[in-house]
């Protein structure tokens, strides 16, 4: 494990890291699909790295008949995440309020999981309605 990698886990509180990817997940939530269309204009591949999964893909400019996959595609980026946010939640619960200095730090993590997951839920929703 790279050193500097490993002394970011020690000096960075959970709740912090959580809400790095609460922000990101409810500024594309207001900003809707923007930013994976804008991520498909450029012919970079995307690289999805999250836990054991990697997602990569070759970009390409969407055009309008392609428009569902398009939006299917980006509710599997979604999916993917809300994924590894119950494999979380689940390691939270495994881990229990007794491993932390502050339980109340263990509360706010689970609270914080919960409402990303909402989140994802909803979008999911949308891109896969029943």
């Amino acid at each position: 494990l790279n050193p500097e990698i490993s002394d970011l886990g020690k000096s960075t509180n959970i709740n912090t890291l959580l809400a790095l990817v609460e922000d990101i997940i409810c500024q594309q939530n207001r900003a809707g699909q923007e930013f994976y269309d804008e991520s498909k204009k450029k012919d970079d591949p995307i690289i999805v790295t999250l836990g054991a999964m990697d997602i990569q893909e070759k970009t390409r400019s969407p055009t309008p008949e392609k428009g569902m996959c398009e939006r299917l595609k980006y509710s599997d980026y979604n999916r993917c995440l809300y994924m590894q946010l119950q494999h979380v939640e689940m390691e939270l619960e495994l881990l229990g309020p007794h491993t932390f200095q502050m339980p109340q730090s263990y509360t706010q993590a689970v609270r914080q999981v919960q409402h990303m997951k909402n989140l994802l839920e909803n979008r999911i929703y949308v891109a896969y309605p029943h």
